[in-house]
């Protein structure tokens, strides 16, 4: 759980980074369509890495997904192993 928000929160970083570029692009030639879409693809690469970051944790710990304990884990809900720990 701990390295998959890490690897997400370091994925979020790349956009957020990279966001001066797109932002001037739009500024300067901001009746070029081709100028929007890369604004509006590194918002959404953004936006996709923070919902990411929101729901791993929530499903994880509201018993979505549970930590599996042994191979032959069976959870009394039903919720499935999230993966290695």
């Amino acid at each position: 759980m701990d390295r998959t928000v890490i690897r997400l929160g370091l994925l979020g970083l790349g956009p957020i980074a990279q966001m001066p570029f797109p932002t001037t692009l739009l500024t300067e030639y901001g009746e070029l369509p081709q100028s929007v879409v890369i604004h509006s693809g590194a918002v959404a690469a953004m936006g996709a890495t923070q919902l990411a970051l929101t729901v791993v944790p929530l499903a994880f710990f509201s018993g979505l997904c549970l930590p599996p304990s042994s191979p032959d884990f069976v959870s009394p809900t039903g919720a499935k192993p999230c993966g290695r720990r």
